[in-house]
């Protein structure tokens, strides 16, 4: 039986050979953020099918591209499409695609997302830099046989979000006119919007936004050494907090209404 090493093996040499550009960092991005990857230049796009060992995006808010090319000199990997667990994939297929990009060689990952508000001095419309976040559930990235390969069994998880680089981030961004929010990323599993309940848990928890990603994502590159930044688009107030209902159209919205904010955002956390 192949192992899960091998089987990235296969998927980094068949990206090498498609782009013969090892990246320097990669980016995921959330709903709605699609066009945040035109910055590009001299981009190469692949579909995720075409890609050996991939999984195939279900969710049509998340196009299933890998996109190829560079921003100041650097070598870029642009994830547009995630993978998601409420979909049906396992933890391992949905850090399957960002591990190959750690094992190809990217040092530094951005993580974008939509995501429902929490705390109440949030609007929709702030994007917030990830400072930690709160898993409650069992499921785990790093759960079965360890890729040796690209870290250690039992890794420590202090300090996943990079601080050093999330304050120069803030930073930045204020004298762009951008005032980041700064908080504690919730993951829930989905498909689901949580309820009022779960989400004055999720408040009393410590928890400053919610979503149903990022969390296997952040985890699987720590473990492999890179830096994080996490960056989460206030998409809507959570459940019970507006009074509103929550949709799937709201978030793409929202999401593509500061896709330019946060295309600005990653192109500063690449070159920080």
């Amino acid at each position: 039986m192949i192992s899960e090493e091998q089987r990235l093996r296969e998927s980094c040499d068949f990206i090498l050979d498609k782009t013969g550009q090892r990246p320097d960092a990669a980016v995921i991005l959330g709903s709605g953020l699609g066009s945040a990857a035109d910055f590009l230049e001299n981009a190469q796009t692949f579909d995720s099918r075409d890609i050996i060992n991939f999984p195939s995006p279900t969710q049509k808010t998340h196009e299933g591209k890998l996109i190829f090319g560079k921003h100041g000199g650097k070598n870029i990997a642009v994830m547009k499409g995630r993978y998601h667990i409420y979909e049906g994939f396992t933890a391992a297929q949905v850090v399957f695609p960002l591990r190959t990009l750690l094992l190809a060689g990217a040092k530094r990952v951005i993580i974008t997302n939509a995501a429902g508000g929490v705390n109440p001095d949030f609007s929709v419309g702030d994007i917030m830099l990830i400072k930690d976040h709160i898993n409650l559930t069992p499921i785990n990235a790093l759960s079965g046989a360890n890729v040796e390969v690209l870290g250690e069994r039992f890794p420590d998880m202090s300090n996943i979000y990079t601080g050093e680089i999330g304050q120069k981030l803030i930073c930045n961004a204020l004298g762009k006119g951008i005032g980041l929010k700064y908080g504690v990323y919730f993951y829930m599993p989905g498909p689901s919007y949580e309820t009022p309940a779960e989400i004055r848990a999720i408040r009393l928890l410590g928890g400053d936004a919610v979503g149903m990603s990022t969390v296997h994502e952040a985890v699987a590159a720590s473990h492999a050494g890179a830096e994080v930044i996490g960056l989460s688009i206030i998409t809507n107030m959570a459940s019970g907090m507006s009074g509103a209902l929550l949709s799937d159209d709201e978030v793409r919205i929202t999401g593509a209404e500061n896709s330019e904010k946060m295309k600005m955002l990653i192109k500063e956390s690449i070159m920080l």
